[in-house]
């Protein structure tokens, strides 16, 4: 690229943020890196987006970044940010939420990182936020946990990690990496992120530069436990992609896919439990088994299982070390 400065594309999708959509499109006129390019996407927002939008798009250019704004009927996240990616111009592109926060030196920081080292991909750690505010937890919860290199098997059994708004991607991997899966109201992203990890090398910016928002909107957002089940049922779907896209390339790690085939099961057959659907619980570590091929990594599990079937016999349930043996759960 010589001396000219690559320009940065940052994909921002909204739907019905009307009353945030202001301070999400000047968290990005906010940064101090240029060229910039700001990809706005509104899925078929049925609220006041659309005028918003076009009152913005003069001060985002008096901002020195370039707007391309689009407006397209209602298909989900997935698929207004892969609109976004056929309009990319700049030399890399970013995700922005509209809710969630960018502090304004990330592009910048990010992108000097990535010059120095050569790499494709480049993240950082952000806050979590949640319950307005009140709740804070870093994401990940050490430096040392953020993606580097081209290993994917650590971000598939959580030994790395990186939310979707830190990361900074050449855009010449786009097409290796290929698009969100629209068919998952949730997970599509980690889906997304193993993708991008099987072709590009990742560095990191060890500190936080954003924060992600945990709020009533969020899409991963669940009352009661058959929103719960849904919830798992997109996340066993992105599970399995996970495998089917990736099993043939050269860096798979098989060992990897299995311990998180332990750890998401795990977790599906606990809320089978609190459910005190046992039934469900059993198929669901059939299919854990069936999938990971090796029963002792379910040994925690079938404990579980145990103390469940024995609380049936007595007409209780294993209690959520949250919400005890309560009807309604929500997270």
């Amino acid at each position: 690229m010589g001396d000219i400065a690559p320009t940065v594309s940052v994909i921002l999708p909204t739907y019905n943020r009307a009353d945030v959509l202001e301070r999400a499109v000047k968290i990005v006129t906010d940064q101090t890196w240029r060229p910039l390019q700001l990809v706005l996407v509104n899925d078929g927002s049925s609220d006041d987006t659309q005028s918003v939008m076009a009152a913005l798009e003069a001060k985002v250019r008096e901002a020195r970044v370039e707007p391309t704004f689009i407006n397209k009927p209602n298909g989900g996240c997935a698929s207004a940010r892969n609109l976004a990616m056929q309009h990319v111009t700049g030399d890399y592109f970013a995700f922005l939420d509209d809710d969630d926060l960018w502090y304004p030196e990330k592009l910048a920081k990010q992108v000097a990182e990535l010059q120095r080292t050569g790499a494709d991909g480049c993240c950082c750690q952000v806050v979590r936020l949640s319950e307005g505010g009140a709740k804070r937890r870093l994401m990940p919860p050490d430096a040392a946990m953020l993606m580097r290199g081209r290993e994917p098997g650590k971000f598939i059994d959580r030994r790395a990690d990186a939310h979707l708004i830190t990361i900074v991607l050449r855009t010449s991997k786009r097409g290796e990496v290929g698009e969100f899966n629209t068919t998952m109201r949730t997970w599509s992203d980690t889906e997304w992120i193993i993708r991008a990890l099987h072709v590009a090398d990742f560095c990191a910016v060890g500190e936080v530069l954003g924060e992600y928002v945990f709020n009533d909107k969020s899409l991963s957002r669940f009352e009661g436990f058959e929103e719960l089940f849904k919830r798992d049922g997109y996340q066993d779907l992105a599970l399995k992609l996970i495998k089917d896209n990736n099993k043939q390339r050269d860096n798979w790690d098989e060992a990897a896919w299995r311990r998180r085939v332990s750890q998401d099961y795990d977790e599906f057959i606990k809320h089978r439990l609190y459910a005190g659907d046992l039934d469900g619980a059993r198929k669901c570590y059939e299919e854990a088994v069936s999938l990971a091929g090796d029963a002792s990594l379910f040994a925690r599990t079938r404990r579980k299982m145990r103390k469940a079937w024995w609380l049936s016999l007595i007409g209780k349930k294993l209690q959520h070390p949250k919400f005890g043996a309560g009807e309604m759960i929500r997270g």
